[in-house]
């Protein structure tokens, strides 16, 4: 341990009386270093769940002390040794240039500093997190780190920026044994997936093996003293969140629950993937991964800017409308005043609720996250069809619910003015939709059943879920308050709007199409549209992989029939008329010529990926493709 601190301009030199530039003697002073008492030994066990995400990362633990599972929180303030006066300008310095010397409370933006882009040696010394909340991030601040393009290259020094950070409290705290537990979209490739379990791997291998590291750590089963740290262990995000709306430790009340030992379902809604579990008698029996989540609302709000000028502060709005063409840093500024302004935007939006752009923006965020549900119910039609109906049977008579996390799913307030209202428009939306969805699958659930619920901590569930989860074994390895509703709630008579005195008229609708039939289910990605290959056709509740998909480096899709999309975009109209989100000017147009756009662009999609190799391409649900098309449509048309 330093006895001193030996103090010298900067670039005059590296070791105390040293001379440099001719000059001799260049110190300014010598601060003494009184020694730390020797710290008590190890006990506990901590188990640390880490959700890296494209927009912002969380991080729990569990302590076998209190057997609460607690976000994290970093304690700089306990972190820094004072060897100089406590000064605003010191502060200003270490913000600017090393850590906050206040706490800060998880999560936090992905954002990553690089002094020097040559020397990337030291954690904290060449790159560091960067934990400010400014609009404008400095030009040496990388922000929206994923795990494809130029931004791949600051994954691992960002995972290992973290790690360090959370060893330092692991040694303060004297904990004895550390397990970690990482999270990771079900959208990944098999190379993603490859890579990102590496650099973890590699991360750790390098805090925990590297003499220099300054955290006295060991490795699990080493023989040296310090706690013991085990290799990363990695989950899905689908069933991080399902353990986290799963257990009490999370969430207390026993009605907001999900029953996974019956049934339920958990959606994820992050920046780039929503990761969507499907639950049943006490395990998860489908997982799945969509490239439909906050990635699409930041491109919606990015090329509509009378939207940002209505709901966000001038100086907000100024910030965004800066970046408007450049999408990952638009992206990243808009996190933050997601973040900063979130009060103020629910403000805005009940002020402004007649504004032409607040009513687009409402209707386009119930498409989004309707789709999603819609592509739910055929998820839940293809599971009950491999397990005999037992799905169906299991939850006869029971509630099912939808609940929503991650930090995009906040956005669904926006829908009913920025407050979540279970007997709200946005959760009638989402019931509509799902409740015709499972009609068609066909899965009859009453409607008085039905329930979709906001997670109590957004972005908390995938890293709270791992640290209370017990290891699940997979059976698909790849692949409150409110009102009760009735029936005719969701219903309406056939060939027949409903009048306002009609009591068997509210969510359900005309019954004119067929369901589609459940052959054989595996454990890849449900189609949720009813398509047709070279190789012949595919219904909707069927799977499709990679290699049914292409032959080689030619794909077999030939067409979508857009049967889904239309009977998703008929259910949307009817019931955004009904609950007043739409008027019959502002309904979504599906005419011949948008169907034929909408149909060659996924074809396009398809002949687009045949330059990959297997192992890139990522394949989605054709539903999914479908909506994303159209939400691009409806955002040109604003513009």
């Amino acid at each position: 341990y330093p006895e001193a601190l030996v103090f010298a301009p900067a670039g005059r030199g590296d070791s105390a009386g040293g001379t440099s530039g001719g000059m001799s003697g260049a110190t300014l002073g010598i601060a003494l270093v009184p020694r730390p008492p020797e710290p008590p030994g190890l006990s506990g066990a901590w188990r640390v769940g880490i959700d890296f995400g494209t927009s912002n990362t969380n991080v729990f633990r569990q302590s076998t002390a209190t057997n609460l599972a607690e976000r994290w929180r970093f304690e700089f303030d306990r972190y820094l040794f004072d060897v100089t006066a406590r000064r605003p300008t010191r502060d200003g310095v270490l913000r600017e240039f090393f850590v906050p010397p206040e706490p800060v409370e998880l999560p936090i933006p992905t954002s990553l500093r690089i002094f020097e882009d040559a020397r990337k040696t030291h954690a904290l010394l060449d790159y560091a997190i960067f934990f400010s909340t400014q609009y404008e991030l400095p030009r040496n601040v990388h922000a929206d780190i994923k795990w494809d393009g130029e931004e791949e290259l600051n994954t691992k020094p960002f995972l290992k920026s973290l790690l360090f950070l959370l060893l330092i409290e692991v040694g303060l705290q004297r904990v004895a044994r550390v397990t970690l537990a990482c999270s990771y979209p079900k959208a990944f490739s098999l190379s993603l997936r490859s890579r990102y379990e590496g650099a973890w791997e590699g991360v750790v291998k390098e805090l925990l093996d590297d003499p220099a590291t300054a955290v006295f750590i060991r490795r699990q089963g080493a023989g040296t003293r310090g706690p013991e740290v085990s290799n990363p262990e990695f989950h899905t995000e689908g069933v991080a969140a399902g353990e986290f709306f799963a257990s009490e430790m999370t969430i207390p009340d026993l009605a907001d629950r999900a029953n996974k030992q019956i049934a339920a379902v958990a959606l994820d809604v992050g920046g780039g993937t929503t990761d969507i579990s499907i639950w049943h008698r006490n395990e998860i029996v489908f997982d799945a991964s969509i490239l439909l989540a906050g990635r699409q609302i930041s491109r919606l709000l990015q090329q509509s800017p009378r939207v940002l000028e209505v709901l966000f502060s001038p100086e907000a709005a100024h910030a965004l409308e800066q970046k408007r063409n450049e999408p990952t840093a638009f992206a990243a500024r808009l996190n933050v005043v997601l973040k900063r302004e979130e009060n103020a935007i629910r403000d805005r939006l009940i002020d402004h609720a007649n504004n032409r752009e607040v009513q687009w923006i409402r209707r386009v965020l119930a498409i989004e996250f309707g789709a999603i549900a819609f592509y739910t119910a055929s998820l839940l039609g293809a599971v009950n069809a491999q397990l005999g109906g037992e799905l169906a049977r299991s939850i006869e008579g029971r509630a099912i619910r939808l609940h929503w996390g991650g930090n995009a799913a906040k956005l669904i307030n926006w829908i009913d003015f920025g407050r979540y209202d279970e007997a709200g428009i946005a959760s009638k939306m989402l019931n509509a939709l799902l409740f015709n969805a499972l009609k068609d699958v066909p899965m009859q659930v009453p409607a008085a059943l039905l329930a979709e619920k906001q997670s109590p901590g957004h972005k908390s569930e995938a890293a709270g879920g791992l640290v209370v989860m017990h290891p699940v074994q997979q059976t698909w390895r790849d692949g409150g308050g409110a009102v009760a509703a009735a029936d005719d709630d969701f219903s309406m008579p056939a060939g027949a709007a409903p009048n306002a005195g009609d009591a068997a008229a509210e969510l359900d609708m005309p019954d004119d199409g067929a369901p589609g039939a459940a052959p054989g289910f595996s454990p890849d990605i449900v189609s949720g549209e009813n398509v047709e290959l070279t190789t012949g056709p595919v219904g909707h509740l069927q799977t499709v992989s990679g290699r049914m998909l292409f032959d080689g480096t030619r794909t077999r899709f030939r067409s979508t029939s857009l049967d889904r999309l239309k009977r998703f975009v008929e259910i949307v109209n009817y019931f955004g008329v009904r609950f007043g989100l739409f008027t019959e000017d502002s309904k979504i147009m599906l005419d011949a010529r948008r169907q034929g756009q909408i149909a060659d662009a996924v074809l396009a999609r398809f002949v687009e990926a045949e330059r990959l190799r297997e192992g890139q391409r990522v394949i989605e649900p054709v539903f999914i493709t479908e909506v994303k098309i159209l939400l691009d449509i409806l955002r040109t048309e604003l513009r």
